[in-house]
């Protein structure tokens, strides 16, 4: 099965209800927060982006994902990469300087089927 063919059958079976929505929340406060990253494809790596804004910045040539539109704009950063488990779960626990509240918006990005999460306000 080629790799298109393979995006076609996750796009069409999330749809379908057949496949779980990717979801970003975070638990905690701003500063000591938990992030959850759910419904991403298991055993595989997820990325942890922000910026400063959102937007519909694209993923460029020579990364992974390239193509991908993005709810954040243009100061998007890789801010972690962490491995999601066996049920598609990830999270990561960390401190966050004070000055970032209410400034950074969120977004994980399934770096196997390049899907994306809904962007998330640090709140």
């Amino acid at each position: 099965m080629s790799l298109l063919t393979s995006a076609i059958n996750v796009t069409l079976r999330r749809a379908a209800g057949l496949l779980p929505t990717r979801a970003l929340t975070m638990s905690g406060t701003c500063t000591q927060p938990t992030f959850t990253i759910e419904g991403v494809t298991t055993q595989r790596p997820v990325a942890l982006l922000y910026a400063f804004g959102t937007g519909s910045q694209v993923i460029p040539a020579g990364y992974p994902c390239a193509g991908t539109v993005l709810g954040l704009d243009a100061s998007t950063r890789l801010g972690v990469t962490l491995q999601a488990d066996a049920a598609g779960l990830a999270q990561l626990s960390t401190t966050v300087p004070p000055g970032a509240c209410g400034r950074v918006y969120l977004q994980a990005l399934d770096l196997s089927s390049c899907g994306l999460s809904p962007v998330l306000p640090l709140l």
